[in-house]
C-alpha cells in the first residue's frame, strides 16, 4: 500500500499541472497580428499628409497680408511687427492701416511717395513696375492687367485700377492714385475679403442708422 501511495501523488502532481497548462493555454489569446500596408496604402497616406501640410500653408498665406502680419492683429500688435517705412525691391514704400471697430486689422496699404505730374511717365511708372514685379513673382500673373493708363485716365478717375490677385479670402488690388492736384502714388492695398464685407455693411448701417430707424415707426 506504501508503495502505491507515492505513485498516486505523482499521478495527481502530474494531472494538476497539465490542466494548468491547458487552461493557460486557453486563457492566453494569440498574439495580435499587424496588417502590412501596400505600397499604393502608403502612397495615398503620404499624399494625405502633403495636402494637411499645404492646406495648413494655404490657409496662414491668406491671412498673411504682409511679412509678420496677420489679419486682425491689434493696432498695437501691427506697430510691433511691421515699419511704416520700408525698401521693397529698389524703392522705399510707406504703410498704412485699416482696421475694424474692434481693433483688428483687416487692410494694408502700401504707397509710394509722391510724384509730381512731370515725374509720371518716369517716376511712378517706376514704382509701379518695382511693386508689380514683387507681387507677380510671388503669386504669378494677375487676374487683371491693365496698359500704363495716361495721366489723364488716372485724373478722371482719382483711382485707376491696374492689376488684381485674389488668392482664398485674400485680395490684392494694384492701383495709380491721385492724391491731390500734382500727386500721384502706385498703391498696393491687401485686404481680408471677409472682414471687409462685414465693415463694408457695417458702414452701410451706420450711414443709413437714421432712415432704418425711422422706417421702424411705420
Amino acid at each position: 500500500m506504501r508503495s502505491i501511495l507515492p505513485a498516486v501523488v505523482l499521478l495527481g502532481v502530474v494531472i494538476t499541472a497539465c490542466n494548468l497548462f491547458a487552461k493557460k493555454a486557453v486563457e492566453t489569446p494569440p498574439p495580435e497580428t499587424i496588417p502590412v500596408k501596400t505600397a499604393e496604402q502608403l502612397l495615398a497616406e503620404e499624399q494625405a499628409r502633403q495636402d494637411s501640410i499645404k492646406n495648413a500653408e494655404y490657409l496662414q498665406m491668406q491671412q498673411t497680408p504682409f511679412g509678420d502680419l496677420r489679419f486682425g492683429m491689434s493696432k498695437e500688435e501691427v506697430t510691433q511687427n511691421n515699419e511704416k517705412r520700408q525698401k521693397l525691391g529698389k524703392y522705399f514704400y510707406n504703410f498704412s492701416y485699416g482696421f475694424t471697430p474692434d481693433d483688428q486689422l483687416y487692410k494694408l496699404k502700401i504707397s509710394s511717395d509722391g510724384v509730381k505730374t512731370i515725374r509720371y511717365d518716369s517716376d511712378l511708372k517706376a514704382n509701379y513696375q518695382n511693386l508689380f514685379s514683387i507681387i507677380k513673382t510671388k503669386y504669378g500673373e494677375p487676374e487683371t492687367r491693365h496698359e500704363f493708363p495716361s495721366i489723364f485716365d488716372v485724373q478722371d478717375v482719382k483711382k485707376y485700377s491696374m492689376n488684381k490677385w485674389t488668392e482664398g479670402t485674400k485680395q490684392i488690388q494694384l492701383s495709380l492714385l491721385e492724391n491731390e492736384i500734382n500727386s500721384y502714388s502706385a498703391v498696393c492695398e491687401i485686404t481680408d475679403m471677409n472682414r471687409n464685407a462685414e465693415e463694408l455693411e457695417r458702414v452701410r448701417k451706420e450711414k443709413n442708422k437714421d432712415i432704418t430707424e425711422a422706417s421702424e415707426k411705420f
